[in-house]
């Protein structure tokens, strides 16, 4: 059985100069990333909590408790996906940390008006960074994708012509 799903860091047999450079690339721009979106989040917790116990939000107590849990779970995620990447696993995390961080990030910029004279943020390029670790995340298995050389699995393939094992072969009785 071959899946083309992308599983950049997960064997051995697919562990070459380019895998590991784009893996040491993913990690560490994961990493300041995380770190960004937490100073980030730090900065505006006290705000966002205050903002919910106050009852009725508006607009901008909206946008405040919206990018704080968005960054948050991103942070967390990317720093647990980055801190797994490095025992060769962790690429989902990853991947989900970024997309939900980037995903924020847009939202903040061009829904609730972030990153502007009205609300100054200076890192902008940090917090798009998130993009970057999806493409590094997903380098190495796009390019085995398109050499047609999928992961393969450990189990053989079930063809016709295949012996089943003797327990799976048995039929039950009907009573």
């Amino acid at each position: 059985m071959t899946t083309f799903l992308p599983a950049p860091y997960e064997s051995v047999a697919d562990d070459d100069l380019a895998a590991a450079a784009v893996a040491t690339l993913a990690w560490s721009l994961s990493a300041l990333v995380a770190v960004s979106l937490g100073l980030q989040v730090g900065s505006q917790y006290k705000g966002a909590l205050d903002a919910i116990d106050g009852g009725s939000l508006s607009d901008r107590e909206v946008a405040l408790v919206m990018t704080t849990i968005g960054w948050a779970a991103g942070a967390v995620l990317l720093a647990l996906g980055a801190l797994v990447l490095i025992l060769r696993r962790g690429r989902g995390a990853l991947l989900l940390g970024a997309l939900l961080a980037t995903v924020t990030t847009v939202v903040a910029r061009y829904q609730f008006g972030y990153f502007t004279a009205t609300h100054p943020l200076n890192n902008l390029p940090v917090f798009y960074a998130g993009a970057l670790v999806i493409v590094f995340a997903l380098l190495p298995a796009t390019r085995r994708w398109i050499a047609g050389r999928g992961h393969s699995s450990t189990l053989p393939a079930l063809t016709t012509a295949t012996p089943l094992p003797p327990r799976l072969a048995q039929v039950p009785r009907a009573r």
